[in-house]
């Protein structure tokens, strides 16, 4: 319900984070909860720091540790899972297209799959050559 001019919207200014701190944003996230951020930290690991932290059976790890430390592990064989992990995890990389055409295109080829359909193109080729003149 919009507000009219000259109402106020908390006449008795309660409520709110000042009521309630505790309802407050603290701020960012935590990055130890980040998958991105782990795969980073395994893949600065040297191959023996790897290989003793998959070891080392701690129960107070983040599930983001667990799916991060098996996805670099698995990259170790199969580069392209951890491309899709990082994908839905990070977000795909930005590309860049180049819109500009340096040179002109002379020769297009069309292949025609059906026989109704060459014989239409062949007509309307035709047709667009005898407009040129």
């Amino acid at each position: 319900m919009p507000f009219k001019k000259g109402q106020i919207a908390n006449p008795s200014g309660k409520g709110g984070f000042g009521d309630h701190p505790e309802n407050k944003a603290r701020g960012w996230y935590k990055k130890e909860g980040s998958i991105p951020y782990w795969q980073n930290y395994f893949l600065s690991l040297t191959v023996e720091e790897f290989i003793k932290w998959g070891e080392n059976r701690d129960n107070n790890r983040y599930i983001a540790q667990e799916i991060a430390y098996r996805a670099v592990k698995k990259a170790r064989e199969d580069l392209a899972y951890l491309k899709e992990i990082t994908d839905r995890t990070n977000g795909k990389a930005t590309m860049h297209i180049d819109h500009n055409i340096d040179e002109q295109v002379k020769d297009i080829r069309i292949e025609v799959v059906s026989k109704n359909t060459k014989n239409e193109l062949i007509k309307l080729i035709k047709n667009l050559d005898a407009e040129k003149e």
